[in-house]
């Protein structure tokens, strides 16, 4: 998952086939709500406003003093495998992948079923 090659605050994530700095995603852990991230990338951080499932995931300007509003704040928990899992405080939402994905330059949604995210680090 990354943003566009030109980091436009608004812009829909999506999905990219190839590492860059552009899929290089920071997660920004609270000290006051265990599992609670926001995540970030070039200085914007995933953003779900809608609670209509389907609706694009974007990247944008952290509100509130930089800790993120509710709809950039993501609870994090992991399957049986290890996959992370990331569903929206505001939304309740999960982050996750088109029900026609995955497919590359697709956006990046919220909805009723969650993707199980692989981590990678380095």
């Amino acid at each position: 998952m990354g943003t566009s090659n030109k980091v436009v605050s608004g812009k829909a994530a999506i999905l990219k086939p190839t590492k860059n700095d552009t899929t290089a995603w920071n997660i920004c852990v609270s000290f006051t709500v265990p599992n609670r991230v926001l995540i970030e990338n070039r200085n914007l951080v995933l953003t779900s406003r809608s609670s209509i499932p389907g609706a694009d995931v974007t990247a944008a300007s952290p509100g509130n003093s930089g800790n993120g509003f509710a709809s950039q704040l993501w609870d994090l928990s992991t399957d049986a495998s290890g996959n992370w899992i990331l569903d929206n405080v505001k939304t309740g939402l999960s982050l996750r992948v088109r029900n026609s994905g995955p497919s590359f330059s697709q956006s990046v949604t919220t909805g009723t079923s969650a993707t199980a995210w692989t981590p990678t680090f380095g």
